[in-house]
């Protein structure tokens, strides 16, 4: 998708897309309990996607962002490996980051800033891998209470470089 597609998923609605998506641009905005689901590889490098409560969006796959935009008082939900190339914000309710079973891995090549209430669909933690790459790779986690990083977290450093690559809200290691 690209250009200036405004794209609106209606209440309760269904947005399936099945083969590999590469959004370039536009806006799309889910009707409440709507959900728009990328069932395969997509690479996201512009867009606003607005989410309301009880709706989701899905993103299966591997899926790289580099840029765009995810806000409202719904779901966000990674359910392959991520890749963040360039800076993302995500201010969604809840981003289930690790997708159902934590069987993932985020890789953080760019500033990644979370403003969310929760981290998972049942809890505050993070279960997969997570790879914070070096400077200016960080990732910052803004929650009202502290999140757990339940699985593995790999940090690369470059020699003589001293940055904040994880920070935010407490986390508990």
């Amino acid at each position: 998708f690209g250009g200036s597609l405004e794209l609106v998923v209606a209440a309760d609605g269904r947005l399936l897309m099945d083969g590999l998506a590469t959004v370039t641009g536009g806006g799309y905005l889910l009707g409440a309990g709507a959900t728009m689901e990328f069932n395969n590889s997509t690479h996201i490098s512009d867009g606003i996607f607005i989410i309301p409560a009880t709706a989701t969006v899905r993103l299966d796959g591997t899926h790289t962002l580099e840029g765009g935009s995810f806000s409202g008082l719904g779901t966000l939900q990674f359910n392959g490996q991520t890749i963040i190339n360039q800076p993302v914000t995500i201010e969604c309710e809840v981003l289930d980051f690790d997708g159902p079973g934590g069987a993932k891995q985020v890789d953080v090549n760019a500033a990644l800033i979370i403003n969310s209430d929760q981290l998972d669909l049942s809890n505050n933690q993070f279960d997969a891998t997570l790879n914070i790459g070096p400077a200016p790779a960080r990732l910052e986690v803004n929650t009202p209470a502290a999140w757990t990083m339940a699985g593995t977290l790999n940090h690369a450093t470059a020699s003589n470089v001293y940055a904040t690559s994880l920070s935010g809200a407490a986390v508990t290691l």
